[in-house]
């Protein structure tokens, strides 16, 4: 059983309007529009903008139209070209004609013009990835800019922590702001945890330790990190995976003081 949405992108109401569906197809699509009265409008909107086509673009033929198809009556039935016709009906054989040539005009304009609506769904479809995926850039732009009015805030302090004896190469930055009660974590290098270990980050609070949170690095991305009111500085440790209650100063990775 088909979603709403699968059926306004397949493309066979427009199929179904213009008639290009198989009696089985009908019958299996028509449940549709008594369960979704979207599908209805969707199918009526469609239905007018045919009609609406094919009034806009009639032309009335001119004079000179009539008199050859006259002409073409009476060479089909045997008549002189000087013999005028009184009856107003045409020869069957050239009705017939007429009609063979308007019902294959009629199909032609109906695959042209499910074509057209096949390309517009296309298009929109285009158009709705396009506009999801500059959508996204947008609000990667605005969090870089917000991230740098942060940094270049006269009230933010960048605090730089660097290794301990137990891994001297591993550094640290954040940006810290007393003002705004607010901080961020921009740069970290760190050796990849053992497994069944993780980093933890903590604030020294009054001599106290406190938890700022485990430090995991998804993607690419930095943690968020939660900016602790009177801390005097930072400091991370490994710990067992998911954190710890207390920090093990043992295993101080990194640490630096917040003037």
């Amino acid at each position: 059983m088909m979603s709403k949405e699968d059926i306004l992108e397949s493309g066979l109401i427009e199929q179904y309007v213009l008639g290009l569906m198989s009696t089985e197809e009908i019958a299996q699509l028509e449940p549709y529009f008594e369960q979704y009265p979207e599908l209805v409008e969707y199918r009526l909107a469609i239905e007018q903008t045919m009609e609406k086509i094919a009034f806009d673009n009639a032309i009335d033929p001119p004079p000179s139209v009539k008199s050859k198809i006259m002409d073409e009556i009476n060479s089909l039935s045997g008549i002189s070209a000087d013999t005028k016709v009184r009856s107003s009906k045409p020869n069957s054989k050239w009705l017939i004609s007429i009609l063979s040539i308007g019902a294959l005009a009629a199909i032609t304009f109906g695959y042209l013009y499910f074509d057209l609506l096949s390309n517009y769904h296309n298009l929109n479809s285009d158009y709705t990835t396009l506009k999801a995926s500059c959508e996204e850039s947008n609000k990667v732009i605005q969090r870089q800019a917000a991230s740098m009015a942060f940094i270049n805030d006269p009230n933010t302090q960048a605090v730089i922590l660097s290794g301990t004896a137990l891994s001297p190469n591993s550094s640290m930055l954040v940006h810290w702001n007393k003002e705004e009660r607010q901080a961020s974590l921009n740069f970290i290098n760190l050796p990849p945890a053992p497994e069944g270990k993780t980093y933890q980050l903590w604030a020294d609070v009054e001599g106290e330790m406190v938890d700022m949170g485990v430090l995991e690095i998804k993607d690419n991305e930095l943690p968020k990190i939660p900016y602790m009111a009177n801390a005097t500085s930072l400091n991370v440790t490994l710990e067992q995976a998911g954190g710890a209650d207390h920090p093990d100063v043992s295993q101080l990775y990194i640490n630096g003081s917040i003037i």
